[in-house]
């Protein structure tokens, strides 16, 4: 695994499709946080992500769309894989 340093940009491609992630502090790579959605997501008691993924059993919410709320809410890259076992994912920093 390539090594890379905090604050640095790097594109990886989530099913063919470019992503951008950011390494933070703790070199961890993760995707960008969204602040908005970080908040709509985390901090109150309306909606959660638990919530989010019954609304998507019951045809609420597309799996694509459950994927873009992770990749905007600063998710890190292995954990994203965990929760998305089936998407290919290209990334330099694992080559």
């Amino acid at each position: 695994m390539s090594k890379a340093k905090p604050g640095e940009k790097i594109t990886i491609k989530i099913n063919g499709k470019p992503v951008e992630t950011i390494i933070d502090e703790d070199g961890k790579q993760r995707f960008p946080n969204n602040k908005i959605i970080s908040y709509m997501v985390r901090g109150n008691d309306f909606f959660n992500l638990d919530k989010m993924w019954r609304m998507i059993d019951i045809g609420m919410f597309s799996l694509e769309e459950a994927r873009l709320i992770y990749q905007n809410n600063g998710y890190d890259i292995c954990g994203y894989e965990k929760i998305f076992p089936a998407d290919t994912i290209e990334n330099p920093l694992k080559k």
